[in-house]
């Protein structure tokens, strides 16, 4: 887009074919009901989406100039060549309509498409046709044959059908009927008609509209006559607002809904030749022109002057002030000052500083009518005076070695801002530093600043010189040396605020400086600019940390661009009642501290550039000063854009190649790796607005994005069901009204079904079973190999055990018949058969009841006594607890151990033999606790007994013993325990020994 303005004109961007118009001849502008822009142009019809051009051939076409743009209820859009073709744009193609070759077609004129059905009405010079898309059908209709034209097709609000046959006779025609007769026109209402509210004719003159109102036809812009009366018309419409457009071969002039011209009669695009207009949803205006293209203009309220469309000299504009007359002040980098009359926006009268130098700021007393201005200096004029007035200085104290200077010495080489300090004095801030000037002063006037404030700070007189235009100054003080850009007069609390270089300070009333530092963000204040509001606050603009409100010296507002500001350059700063005014490098601010809210006002608003070099609020009106030239509006015309701005998903790529459009895609596993494409149309951002997407499924929060980048990719999507959401937000921050949605399967892999993973499972769980089954009868069969294993080492023990036992009692038998006892050894052997009979049904026992190891026990201790005669006792008890006949014990448990003590214990000694044998439960129950005690030779005797003989021989019951216990005890939970004790008297000597055997009842042997 670029910018071109015409006389005192709103600004306005023209699109050109440089940013791809077809073409520059346009003839019609429409929006549809999608949002879009179309342009009906020389080289066909377009589509414009805020950014770019779309195109639509017409092959078939005997002539690319198009117009008469229309839209009908599925959204098609219909237009009219200049060679009595009729097309359509349906699915992004544009077709022709063929009409029959049986219908003679004469000259086509306008096209009408019905609001309720979606026939098409085509005028032909000498007839109507009446298409209806819904079966396709055709009717002619031919009214008078003596009336050979028809003129004016148009229709109103209720989808009826005008038009004029002859130029004269009105006819109407209903959606649903035929063509009725209504009344003849008289000759001058015109041959073109359209229903705005109200029907108009219009002739081929501005002053040649009337309508028609109550049956009666008026001229409704009679009184306007001599404005209108020249110019020949194009188009006449209506906007959205009410307001009337007569647009013609030399621009076009707007007026309100009660005929009143706007801005007093405005002259738009002078010399131009407008053929449309439109007033968009957000409230824009599109002008099309039969040779300059398109322009577009974002706000009729606002009006704009330069060098080219004013009187203006000089379009940089610094510096703005205005007398009490209303006059404006311009400074701008002519070295002159221009008074400008905004009544009849001319230029009234020029300062002239006497030099090419830039104005950098000015100042207006009301009260002196003079005009304080900064260039290269101090300047000041007086009203209708166009030289400056010229003074002189020279410091007071005595070893300055400054003499008589001229009036830089007063307020630096370039001061950048100036501000009152009460009524007769000013503060400058310069580049030498904040000076406080007095002016001359009224009788008994009490000054503002205090003698002890004079005295801490340095005093320059004023010498008078004879130079014609003296200015006498009584004195002047500078608070501090040093750069300065901001300064500002506090009457209310005696204070002077001070913008130094290296932050800000403020003065009391004594004169003495105090810096101010943001302790919340631990950092300087470095200010631009300054002001105060009526509520006493003062107000900071900074450089770069935006803005802050001071109540006295405490910081009561910071706001930045994280609470509302739209830059942290505060460049200038004006007060509305206790609202600010806010200029910046993005535009204009209207800050409302008691609401915190921030009113924009930027290019997308009708600013020609959004660099603000000063601003000035009068009444309702803002006067702006930029680099571009001088702007006004009235600030109760800012509005927000509050149109939703339409949004729609317009492609879909799958790997980068581009697929059909459509609102769900079901999608192969690989097939995940999708670019979706949007747009959003907001027009008055002019490309500056922003997109908001997410992926539901992926994206639990909305991604933002500019409008430069209208697409959304994303790679690697895992199968699941999502919903892509897109949605814009324009310039003032408001968002879709709708989303636009898009609905995304992504299959699974075949590996990731639910039958594949079953089968997967199951498999795993077979082979794991197989592999368990397997393991298992290999353990079984293991554990099945160690118990035969143990059991036939448990039989061979038993078995090695019977005959040692039986030699043993052999050799007994045998002793008694070397000693011819023969009663004795009959009794032996009798014993010993019915010994040898239990033994041998005990040992393939496993476990044998308690009662059958009693048995065996008691014969064996019977023979034993035989053998000792009648020195061997013993005594067998067992608990009354105890059932025998119950308790089952691993078979010949005990023997060996009662063997043991005989043998070993009771065998070397003389006489009094004792062998005690017990059978008792522990108290838990759990346990057969079994006990045999000797009052032998101890085990100590025993043992030094064997070491003296020659061959050592081990105990072979014992050692036999010990190994069938670790077979028994594998594999047990609770194992059989034996515990060997020494029984010895107070001495130290043997007493006997005691063993205990801890036996488990309930245990399971294996």
């Amino acid at each position: 887009m670029h910018t071109q303005l015409y006389a005192q004109h709103p600004p306005a961007w023209q699109i050109t074919d440089e940013d791809g118009l077809p073409s520059m001849e346009v003839y019609g502008v429409y929006q549809d009901t999608k949002g879009y822009i179309w342009f009906a142009t020389e080289l066909g019809v377009c589509r414009y989406d805020g950014n770019s051009f779309k195109t639509y051939p017409t092959p078939t076409a005997r002539s690319k100039g198009m117009s008469n743009l229309r839209e009908d209820k599925r959204g098609r859009i219909w237009f009219m060549n200049f060679s009595n073709q009729v097309f359509y744009i349906e699915k992004g193609q544009a077709k022709e309509l063929k009409i029959p070759k049986h219908i003679k077609i004469y000259r086509v004129q306008e096209v009408q498409v019905n609001i309720k059905n979606s026939k098409v009405y085509i005028q032909d010079s000498h007839q109507i046709l009446e298409y209806n898309p819904a079966n396709q059908q055709w009717q002619t209709f031919q009214l008078d044959p003596k009336l050979s034209t028809i003129t004016g097709l148009t229709q109103d609000n209720y989808a009826n059908m005008w038009y004029l046959e002859g130029g004269r006779v009105l006819w109407k025609h209903p959606h649903n009927g035929k063509p009725v007769k209504v009344k003849r026109m008289p000759a001058f209402f015109g041959e073109k008609m359209m229903f705005l509210g109200d029907l108009w004719g219009m002739g081929k003159r501005g002053d040649e509209i009337r309508r028609v109102k109550n049956g009666k036809i008026e001229a409704a812009f009679s009184q306007h006559h001599s404005q209108l009366k020249d110019l020949v018309i194009t188009r006449f419409k209506r906007d959205r607002e009410g307001n009337y457009w007569i647009l013609g071969f030399n621009g076009g002039y707007c007026f309100t809904a009660d005929f009143k011209p706007f801005r007093g009669g405005l002259h738009l695009f002078e010399g131009t030749v407008v053929s449309d207009v439109l007033q968009d949803r957000e409230g824009n205006y599109w002008f099309t022109t039969l040779r300059s293209g398109v322009y577009f203009m974002p706000s009729k309220e606002v009006l704009y002057y330069n060098e080219d469309n004013s009187a203006l000299e000089d379009k940089r504009i610094n510096a703005l002030a205005m007398n009490t007359k209303g006059d404006l002040f311009l400074g701008g980098t002519n070295g002159k000052v221009s008074v400008f009359d905004p009544h009849t926006r001319r230029i009234k009268f020029q300062h002239d500083i006497g030099q090419i130098k830039e104005v950098e700021a000015m100042l207006y007393n009301p009260h002196q009518q003079q005009l304080y201005v900064s260039s290269n200096g101090l300047n000041i004029f007086k009203e209708g005076q166009s030289n400056k007035w010229d003074f002189y200085t020279k410091p007071n104290y005595k070893e300055s070695p400054m003499t008589v200077m001229p009036d830089a010495g007063v307020a630096g080489s370039a001061p950048k801002n100036y501000a009152f300090f009460g009524k007769d004095h000013i503060v400058s801030a310069s580049s030498v530093g904040i000076d406080v000037i007095r002016l001359a002063p009224r009788p008994n006037e009490l000054p503002p600043l205090t003698p002890v404030f004079r005295a801490n700070n340095r005093t320059y007189q004023v010498t008078p010189n004879k130079i014609p235009y003296v200015h006498y100054l009584p004195y002047f003080l500078r608070l501090r040396s040093g750069r300065a850009r901001a300064v500002w007069g506090d009457t209310v609390n005696q204070r002077i605020w001070a913008g130094y270089h290296d932050g800000l300070y403020y003065y009391n009333a004594q004169g003495k400086a105090n810096q101010l530092i943001d302790q919340q963000n631990n950092h300087g204040i470095y200010a631009l600019s300054i002001t105060q509001t009526p509520n006493g606050l003062v107000w900071i603009g900074t450089i770069e940390h935006g803005l802050y409100g001071i109540r006295d010296t405490t910081i009561v507002y910071h706001y930045d661009m994280g609470s509302g500001l739209v830059s942290n350059y505060c460049k200038v700063l004006r007060p509305d009642g206790n609202k600010l005014w806010v200029g910046t490098a993005q535009g204009i601010q209207l800050v409302d501290p008691a609401k915190s809210t921030f009113e924009l006002f930027n290019q997308q608003d009708g600013l020609v550039t959004n660099e603000v070099r000063d601003l000035l609020i009068k009444g309702n009106q803002v006067w702006v000063a930029t680099t571009k030239g001088l702007l006004v509006f009235n600030k109760t015309e800012m509005r927000k854009n509050t149109s939703f701005p339409p949004i729609y998903i317009t492609g879909v790529s799958i790997w980068d190649k581009e697929v059909p459009l459509k609102e769900a895609y079901e999608l192969a596993y690989d097939q995940n790796n999708l670019r979706v494409e949007f747009k959003g149309l907001a027009y008055r951002s002019r490309g500056r607005f922003l997109y908001k997407y997410r992926m539901i499924g992926l994206d639990s929060t909305w991604t933002t994005i500019n409008s430069t980048n209208s697409f959304a990719r994303y790679s690697s999507i895992p199968y699941g069901t999502y919903e892509f959401e897109v949605k814009a937000v324009n310039e003032d921050g408001v968002e879709s009204e709708g989303i636009a949605v898009l609905q995304v399967t992504v299959h699974k892999h075949y590996t990731q079904t639910w039958w594949f993973i079953l089968l997967v499972v199951l498999g795993a769980l077979s082979v794991l079973s197989a592999f368990f089954l397997l393991r298992i009868q290999n353990l079984k069969r293991e554990n099945h190999i160690k118990q035969a294993l143990r059991n036939s080492q448990l039989s061979a023990l038993k078995v090695q055990m019977n005959p040692h036992f039986i030699f043993n009692a052999l050799n007994s038998i045998q002793e008694f018949i070397l000693l011819n006892e023969k009663r004795l050894a009959n009794a032996f052997l009798g014993k010993f058969a019915d010994l040898m009979r239990l033994t041998l049904d005990m040992s393939n026992e496993k476990q044998v009841g308690l009662v059958e190891e009693l048995k065996v026990l008691r014969l064996y201790l019977e023979l034993e006594a035989i053998r000792f005669e009648d020195t061997f006792e013993y005594q067998i008890k067992v608990d009354d607890s105890i059932d025998p006949e119950e308790v089952s014990i691993p078979s010949m448990l005990i023997q060996p151990y009662v063997e043991n003590a005989i043998k070993h214990g009771l065998l070397h000694k003389k006489d009094h033999r004792k062998l005690f044998i017990s059978f008792t439960k522990s108290d838990e129950g759990d346990l057969l606790c079994c006990q045999v005690e000797d009052n032998g030779i101890g085990r100590k005797k025993s043992w030094e007994l064997k070491a003296k003989r020659k061959t050592y021989h081990k105990s072979f019951a014992m050692s036999a013993t010990q190994k069938r216990l670790e077979l028994l005890n594998h594999g047990r939970k609770a194992s059989i325990m034996v515990s060997i004790i020494d029984l010895e008297n107070e001495a130290g000597q043997a007493l006997g020994t005691s063993v205990h055997l801890k036996i488990p009842i309930d245990s399971t042997f294996n």
